[in-house]
Protein backbone atom coordinates (compact mmCIF):
# COMPACT_ATOMS: atom_id res chain seq x y z
CA UNK A 1 0.00 0.00 0.00
CA UNK A 2 1.20 3.46 -0.84
CA UNK A 3 1.34 5.99 1.90
CA UNK A 4 -0.10 9.25 1.00
CA UNK A 5 2.89 11.87 0.76
CA UNK A 6 3.64 13.86 3.59
CA UNK A 7 3.86 17.15 2.91
CA UNK A 8 7.35 17.85 5.16
CA UNK A 9 8.80 15.43 2.71
CA UNK A 10 9.42 18.40 -0.10
CA UNK A 11 12.04 20.85 0.26
CA UNK A 12 11.00 23.79 2.47
CA UNK A 13 13.38 25.97 1.21
CA UNK A 14 11.62 25.51 -2.11
CA UNK A 15 7.95 25.90 -0.29
CA UNK A 16 9.19 28.68 1.77
CA UNK A 17 10.64 30.76 -1.77
CA UNK A 18 7.42 29.60 -3.83
CA UNK A 19 5.06 30.63 -0.84
CA UNK A 20 6.82 34.19 -0.48
CA UNK A 21 6.36 34.99 -4.37
CA UNK A 22 2.84 34.21 -4.41
CA UNK A 23 1.81 35.98 -1.46
CA UNK A 24 3.52 38.80 -2.41
CA UNK A 25 2.66 38.92 -6.10
CA UNK A 26 -0.31 37.10 -6.38
CA UNK A 27 -2.74 39.65 -4.58
CA UNK A 28 -6.50 39.78 -5.41
CA UNK A 29 -5.82 43.14 -7.12
CA UNK A 30 -3.13 41.56 -9.48
CA UNK A 31 -5.13 38.90 -10.11
CA UNK A 32 -8.02 40.85 -11.16
CA UNK A 33 -5.68 43.14 -13.13
CA UNK A 34 -4.57 39.76 -14.75
CA UNK A 35 -7.98 38.69 -15.82
CA UNK A 36 -8.01 42.51 -17.57
CA UNK A 37 -4.97 41.92 -19.74
CA UNK A 38 -2.04 43.26 -17.79
CA UNK A 39 1.29 40.95 -18.00
CA UNK A 40 2.63 40.06 -15.25
CA UNK A 41 6.41 40.59 -15.86
CA UNK A 42 7.40 40.83 -12.33
CA UNK A 43 5.74 37.44 -10.98
CA UNK A 44 7.36 35.78 -13.94
CA UNK A 45 10.49 37.28 -13.62
CA UNK A 46 10.47 36.25 -10.19
CA UNK A 47 9.48 32.51 -11.06
CA UNK A 48 12.16 32.35 -13.47
CA UNK A 49 15.00 33.31 -10.89
CA UNK A 50 13.77 29.84 -8.74
CA UNK A 51 13.81 27.64 -11.98
CA UNK A 52 10.52 26.79 -10.71
CA UNK A 53 9.00 26.80 -14.55
CA UNK A 54 11.53 24.18 -15.46
CA UNK A 55 11.12 21.86 -12.27
CA UNK A 56 11.03 18.98 -13.92
CA UNK A 57 13.92 19.50 -16.70
CA UNK A 58 17.26 17.80 -15.29
CA UNK A 59 19.88 20.49 -14.47
CA UNK A 60 22.22 20.33 -17.35
CA UNK A 61 19.24 21.00 -19.37
CA UNK A 62 19.07 24.29 -17.88
CA UNK A 63 16.22 23.46 -15.26
CA UNK A 64 16.02 22.94 -11.49
CA UNK A 65 16.08 18.69 -11.90
CA UNK A 66 13.33 18.07 -9.12
CA UNK A 67 11.90 14.52 -8.21
CA UNK A 68 8.40 14.11 -9.40
CA UNK A 69 6.93 14.15 -5.55
CA UNK A 70 9.13 17.32 -5.21
CA UNK A 71 6.51 19.55 -7.27
CA UNK A 72 3.47 18.46 -5.55
CA UNK A 73 3.48 21.56 -2.43
CA UNK A 74 4.38 23.72 -5.47
CA UNK A 75 1.73 22.92 -7.78
CA UNK A 76 -0.81 22.92 -5.12
CA UNK A 77 0.55 26.09 -3.83
CA UNK A 78 0.00 27.80 -7.20
CA UNK A 79 -3.65 26.68 -6.97
CA UNK A 80 -3.86 28.26 -3.60
CA UNK A 81 -2.52 31.71 -4.66
CA UNK A 82 -4.64 31.60 -8.32
CA UNK A 83 -1.16 32.24 -10.14
CA UNK A 84 -2.15 34.58 -13.09
CA UNK A 85 1.00 32.85 -15.14
CA UNK A 86 1.48 29.88 -17.11
CA UNK A 87 3.81 28.65 -14.51
CA UNK A 88 1.84 25.06 -14.87
CA UNK A 89 1.64 25.17 -18.17
CA UNK A 90 5.48 26.11 -18.70
CA UNK A 91 6.14 22.97 -16.22
CA UNK A 92 3.87 20.39 -18.30
CA UNK A 93 5.95 21.32 -21.62
CA UNK A 94 9.29 21.43 -20.11
CA UNK A 95 8.48 17.75 -19.00
CA UNK A 96 7.49 16.79 -22.07
CA UNK A 97 10.46 17.96 -23.98
CA UNK A 98 12.94 16.32 -21.59
CA UNK A 99 11.35 13.24 -21.53
CA UNK A 100 11.72 13.23 -25.73
CA UNK A 101 15.42 14.19 -25.31
CA UNK A 102 14.99 17.55 -26.65
CA UNK A 103 16.25 21.07 -25.54
CA UNK A 104 14.17 22.88 -23.41
CA UNK A 105 13.85 27.05 -24.06
CA UNK A 106 13.85 28.79 -20.82
CA UNK A 107 10.61 30.91 -21.46
CA UNK A 108 7.27 30.55 -21.16
CA UNK A 109 5.97 27.88 -22.48
CA UNK A 110 2.55 25.99 -22.94
CA UNK A 111 1.31 22.57 -24.48
CA UNK A 112 -1.17 21.31 -26.94
CA UNK A 113 -3.59 19.11 -27.70
CA UNK A 114 -5.47 19.99 -24.32
CA UNK A 115 -8.39 17.98 -25.00
CA UNK A 116 -8.98 14.73 -27.49
CA UNK A 117 -10.40 16.61 -30.27
CA UNK A 118 -8.98 18.09 -33.47
CA UNK A 119 -6.85 16.99 -36.35
CA UNK A 120 -2.93 17.36 -37.12
CA UNK A 121 -1.69 16.97 -39.58
CA UNK A 122 2.38 17.31 -40.75
CA UNK A 123 4.13 17.31 -43.89
CA UNK A 124 7.51 16.03 -44.36
CA UNK A 125 9.16 19.59 -44.69
CA UNK A 126 7.63 20.63 -41.53
CA UNK A 127 4.54 22.22 -42.15
CA UNK A 128 1.54 21.98 -39.93
CA UNK A 129 -2.54 22.17 -40.86
CA UNK A 130 -5.23 21.18 -38.35
CA UNK A 131 -6.52 22.42 -35.18
CA UNK A 132 -6.22 22.60 -31.75
CA UNK A 133 -8.76 23.32 -28.99
CA UNK A 134 -8.99 25.17 -25.69
CA UNK A 135 -5.10 25.70 -24.98
CA UNK A 136 -4.15 27.42 -21.80
CA UNK A 137 -2.46 30.30 -21.78
CA UNK A 138 -1.57 30.27 -26.10
CA UNK A 139 -2.10 33.47 -26.33
CA UNK A 140 0.58 34.75 -23.70
CA UNK A 141 3.34 32.60 -24.30
CA UNK A 142 6.56 32.53 -26.14
CA UNK A 143 6.88 29.03 -27.66
CA UNK A 144 3.39 26.67 -28.04
CA UNK A 145 4.26 22.63 -28.03
CA UNK A 146 2.61 20.43 -29.81
CA UNK A 147 2.10 16.94 -30.60
CA UNK A 148 1.31 15.68 -33.75
CA UNK A 149 0.47 11.93 -34.45
CA UNK A 150 2.21 10.65 -36.89
CA UNK A 151 2.19 7.17 -39.09
CA UNK A 152 3.72 4.89 -36.35
CA UNK A 153 5.65 8.04 -34.25
CA UNK A 154 4.78 11.27 -33.20
CA UNK A 155 6.56 14.59 -33.70
CA UNK A 156 6.88 17.28 -31.36
CA UNK A 157 6.92 20.95 -32.79
CA UNK A 158 7.64 23.85 -31.42
CA UNK A 159 5.88 27.07 -33.04
CA UNK A 160 6.03 30.85 -31.92
CA UNK A 161 3.19 31.93 -30.32
CA UNK A 162 2.91 35.38 -32.45
CA UNK A 163 2.68 33.24 -35.43
CA UNK A 164 -0.48 31.18 -34.89
CA UNK A 165 -3.99 31.80 -35.96
CA UNK A 166 -5.81 31.78 -32.25
CA UNK A 167 -9.04 32.74 -30.65
CA UNK A 168 -8.69 35.54 -28.18
CA UNK A 169 -11.20 33.53 -25.67
CA UNK A 170 -10.52 33.04 -21.90
CA UNK A 171 -12.08 30.56 -19.49
CA UNK A 172 -14.66 30.99 -16.70
CA UNK A 173 -11.38 32.85 -14.54
CA UNK A 174 -10.56 34.99 -17.32
CA UNK A 175 -7.07 32.87 -18.35
CA UNK A 176 -6.68 32.70 -22.18
CA UNK A 177 -7.64 29.69 -23.21
CA UNK A 178 -7.33 30.09 -27.17
CA UNK A 179 -8.43 27.47 -30.11
CA UNK A 180 -5.80 27.61 -32.71
CA UNK A 181 -5.49 27.09 -36.28
CA UNK A 182 -2.30 25.92 -37.85
CA UNK A 183 -2.85 27.20 -42.05
CA UNK A 184 -0.11 25.13 -43.60
CA UNK A 185 2.36 26.63 -40.94
CA UNK A 186 5.96 26.38 -41.82
CA UNK A 187 6.87 24.95 -38.09
CA UNK A 188 10.40 23.83 -36.18
CA UNK A 189 10.17 20.03 -35.93
CA UNK A 190 12.23 19.29 -32.46
CA UNK A 191 11.69 15.96 -32.23
CA UNK A 192 10.13 12.77 -33.59
CA UNK A 193 9.79 9.95 -31.41
CA UNK A 194 9.05 6.67 -31.96
CA UNK A 195 6.09 6.48 -28.42
CA UNK A 196 2.69 6.33 -29.32
CA UNK A 197 1.73 6.98 -26.32
CA UNK A 198 3.56 10.06 -25.93
CA UNK A 199 -0.33 11.95 -26.00
CA UNK A 200 -1.64 9.96 -23.83
CA UNK A 201 1.39 10.84 -20.91
CA UNK A 202 0.88 14.59 -21.76
CA UNK A 203 -2.82 13.65 -21.26
CA UNK A 204 -2.03 11.82 -17.96
CA UNK A 205 0.43 14.44 -16.37
CA UNK A 206 -1.62 17.35 -17.41
CA UNK A 207 -4.47 16.00 -15.21
CA UNK A 208 -2.58 15.23 -12.52
CA UNK A 209 -1.34 19.05 -12.39
CA UNK A 210 -4.85 20.08 -12.56
CA UNK A 211 -6.10 18.42 -9.79
CA UNK A 212 -3.03 19.58 -7.48
CA UNK A 213 -4.42 23.35 -8.34
CA UNK A 214 -8.11 22.14 -8.02
CA UNK A 215 -6.84 20.89 -4.43
CA UNK A 216 -4.77 24.30 -3.61
CA UNK A 217 -8.05 26.15 -4.73
CA UNK A 218 -9.87 24.24 -2.06
CA UNK A 219 -7.72 24.88 0.82
CA UNK A 220 -7.96 28.22 -0.02
CA UNK A 221 -11.74 28.99 -0.70
CA UNK A 222 -11.50 26.16 2.97
CA UNK A 223 -9.82 28.81 4.80
CA UNK A 224 -11.58 31.92 3.61
CA UNK A 225 -14.85 30.46 4.34
CA UNK A 226 -13.90 29.41 8.00
CA UNK A 227 -12.93 32.70 8.33
CA UNK A 228 -15.98 34.57 6.73
CA UNK A 229 -17.91 32.39 9.23
CA UNK A 230 -15.88 33.23 12.19
CA UNK A 231 -16.24 37.06 12.08
CA UNK A 232 -20.04 37.49 10.17
CA UNK A 233 -22.93 37.64 12.51
CA UNK A 234 -26.30 36.97 13.07
CA UNK A 235 -28.35 37.00 15.30
CA UNK A 236 -26.38 38.31 17.42
CA UNK A 237 -23.89 35.79 17.44
CA UNK A 238 -21.11 34.46 14.42
CA UNK A 239 -23.05 32.28 12.04
CA UNK A 240 -19.99 29.75 12.67
CA UNK A 241 -22.03 28.99 15.56
CA UNK A 242 -25.20 27.44 13.59
CA UNK A 243 -24.96 24.00 13.19
CA UNK A 244 -26.36 24.10 9.74
CA UNK A 245 -22.89 26.07 8.81
CA UNK A 246 -20.72 24.20 10.83
CA UNK A 247 -21.86 20.97 8.79
CA UNK A 248 -21.16 22.67 5.43
CA UNK A 249 -17.90 23.49 6.44
CA UNK A 250 -17.31 19.95 7.85
CA UNK A 251 -18.07 19.14 4.82
CA UNK A 252 -16.03 21.36 2.77
CA UNK A 253 -12.73 20.75 4.93
CA UNK A 254 -13.70 16.99 4.19
CA UNK A 255 -13.87 17.79 -0.01
CA UNK A 256 -10.36 19.90 0.70
CA UNK A 257 -8.86 16.95 2.23
CA UNK A 258 -9.89 14.26 -0.69
CA UNK A 259 -8.85 16.53 -3.23
CA UNK A 260 -5.17 16.83 -1.69
CA UNK A 261 -4.98 12.99 -1.28
CA UNK A 262 -6.18 12.20 -4.44
CA UNK A 263 -3.50 14.07 -6.07
CA UNK A 264 -1.13 12.64 -4.07
CA UNK A 265 -2.10 9.53 -4.60
CA UNK A 266 -1.52 10.23 -8.41
CA UNK A 267 1.79 12.24 -8.03
CA UNK A 268 3.27 8.83 -5.97
CA UNK A 269 1.94 5.98 -7.87
CA UNK A 270 3.43 8.20 -10.67
CA UNK A 271 6.88 8.53 -8.74
CA UNK A 272 6.76 4.48 -8.41
CA UNK A 273 5.72 2.85 -11.13
CA UNK A 274 5.80 5.67 -13.84
CA UNK A 275 3.42 7.60 -16.07
CA UNK A 276 2.87 4.84 -18.33
CA UNK A 277 1.81 2.44 -16.19
CA UNK A 278 -1.74 1.51 -15.77
CA UNK A 279 -1.56 1.66 -11.86
CA UNK A 280 -0.56 4.99 -12.47
CA UNK A 281 -3.25 5.71 -15.11
CA UNK A 282 -6.10 4.44 -12.83
CA UNK A 283 -4.70 6.58 -9.63
CA UNK A 284 -4.50 9.42 -11.62
CA UNK A 285 -8.09 9.20 -13.40
CA UNK A 286 -9.42 9.02 -9.61
CA UNK A 287 -7.29 11.82 -8.75
CA UNK A 288 -8.92 13.93 -11.55
CA UNK A 289 -13.07 12.77 -10.69
CA UNK A 290 -12.41 12.95 -7.29
CA UNK A 291 -10.98 16.67 -7.65
CA UNK A 292 -13.50 17.92 -9.85
CA UNK A 293 -15.94 16.25 -7.76
CA UNK A 294 -14.65 18.34 -4.80
CA UNK A 295 -14.47 21.33 -6.96
CA UNK A 296 -17.99 21.51 -7.75
CA UNK A 297 -19.18 20.53 -4.23
CA UNK A 298 -16.99 22.77 -2.40
CA UNK A 299 -17.46 26.03 -4.10
CA UNK A 300 -20.96 26.20 -4.12
CA UNK A 301 -20.44 25.55 -0.21
CA UNK A 302 -18.24 28.23 -0.10
CA UNK A 303 -20.85 30.43 -2.15
CA UNK A 304 -23.90 29.35 0.06
CA UNK A 305 -21.99 30.02 3.42
CA UNK A 306 -20.67 33.68 2.18
CA UNK A 307 -24.01 34.11 0.43
CA UNK A 308 -23.89 37.42 -1.88
CA UNK A 309 -20.64 38.87 -1.10
CA UNK A 310 -18.87 36.07 -2.89
CA UNK A 311 -20.17 37.18 -5.98
CA UNK A 312 -18.53 40.54 -5.47
CA UNK A 313 -15.70 41.54 -7.76
CA UNK A 314 -13.97 43.35 -4.77
CA UNK A 315 -14.24 39.87 -2.95
CA UNK A 316 -11.75 37.50 -3.83
CA UNK A 317 -13.44 34.11 -3.51
CA UNK A 318 -14.89 34.35 -7.21
CA UNK A 319 -10.86 34.12 -8.04
CA UNK A 320 -10.93 30.28 -6.91
CA UNK A 321 -14.23 28.67 -7.77
CA UNK A 322 -14.16 30.36 -10.99
CA UNK A 323 -10.70 28.80 -11.27
CA UNK A 324 -12.12 25.28 -9.85
CA UNK A 325 -14.86 25.36 -12.68
CA UNK A 326 -12.53 25.92 -15.34
CA UNK A 327 -9.58 23.64 -14.24
CA UNK A 328 -12.09 20.64 -14.02
CA UNK A 329 -12.50 20.46 -17.85
CA UNK A 330 -8.77 20.97 -18.70
CA UNK A 331 -7.51 17.78 -19.73
CA UNK A 332 -9.86 15.78 -20.29
CA UNK A 333 -13.25 16.39 -17.89
CA UNK A 334 -15.31 14.24 -15.09
CA UNK A 335 -17.09 11.87 -17.56
CA UNK A 336 -14.13 11.44 -19.42
CA UNK A 337 -12.16 9.98 -16.53
CA UNK A 338 -14.73 8.25 -14.65
CA UNK A 339 -15.29 6.44 -18.35
CA UNK A 340 -11.84 5.31 -18.43
CA UNK A 341 -11.98 4.63 -14.91
CA UNK A 342 -15.12 2.30 -15.95
CA UNK A 343 -12.87 1.15 -19.02
CA UNK A 344 -9.76 -0.06 -16.70
CA UNK A 345 -12.01 -1.72 -14.16
CA UNK A 346 -13.58 -3.86 -17.05
CA UNK A 347 -10.21 -4.53 -18.70
CA UNK A 348 -9.01 -6.23 -15.69
CA UNK A 349 -11.74 -8.02 -14.68
CA UNK A 350 -14.04 -7.73 -11.06
CA UNK A 351 -11.41 -9.63 -9.42
CA UNK A 352 -8.72 -7.21 -9.82
CA UNK A 353 -11.29 -4.48 -8.39
CA UNK A 354 -10.60 -4.68 -4.80
CA UNK A 355 -7.04 -5.14 -4.72
CA UNK A 356 -6.45 -2.67 -7.18
CA UNK A 357 -8.62 -0.24 -4.85
CA UNK A 358 -7.07 -1.34 -1.38
CA UNK A 359 -3.69 -0.86 -3.14
CA UNK A 360 -4.22 3.03 -3.88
Amino acid sequence: MIPVMDKSEADPVLVDAVTRIFSELCTPDVINRAEEGEPQGQLWSKLCETAVPWAWVPEDSGGAGLSVVDCGPVLRLAGKYAVPAPVCETLIAGWLLARAGCDVPMTSLTVAPVIRTGTLSLTRDGRLDGEVYRVPYAAGVEQIIVIVPCDNDCAIVSVPGAEVQLSHRTNLAGEPLNDIRFDNLAVTIISRCDHPGLAEALHRVGALVRSFQMAGALERILDMTVDYALEREQFGRPIARFQAIQHNVAVLAEEAAAALCAADNGLLHWARFGIDDMHTEFAIAAAKVRCGEAAARGAKIAHQIHGAIGYAREYHLHQFTRRLWSWTDDFGSVPEWASLLGHLVCREGSKALWPTITAM
